[in-house]
């Protein structure tokens, strides 16, 4: 049988619920932690159950999702590419439109 917090047919409420129910407290601390992806993500995913990181792309997102899915709870991972270093480029660009 399907958990409640995996079960689409529930409402986010109850599977956020649920989730929370089952996670031990360096899991939801983890959840709420972002590092860089580039430096050792399993590590930081199986020992620290870091749940975001930054600066992944390519076949790495592939590679972390197929890691999150073999931890207790397969919660995926966040990824993110930090575009902030990208906004002296594009500002000169977004004040002409």
């Amino acid at each position: 049988m399907l958990e409640v917090y995996k079960n689409p047919s529930y409402t986010p409420a109850k599977r956020t619920k649920d989730l929370l129910s089952r996670m031990i407290l360096e899991e939801k601390v983890g959840q709420m932690c972002q590092v860089d992806g580039r430096f050792d993500p399993e590590n930081w995913i199986f020992k620290k159950h870091i749940g975001s990181f930054l600066h992944v792309t390519g076949k790495d997102v592939i590679k972390l999702q197929k890691i999150a899915a073999e931890t207790r709870l397969e919660i995926p991972q966040k990824l993110m590419f930090h575009s902030v270093n990208f906004v002296p480029f594009f500002f000169p660009l977004l004040k002409k439109l």
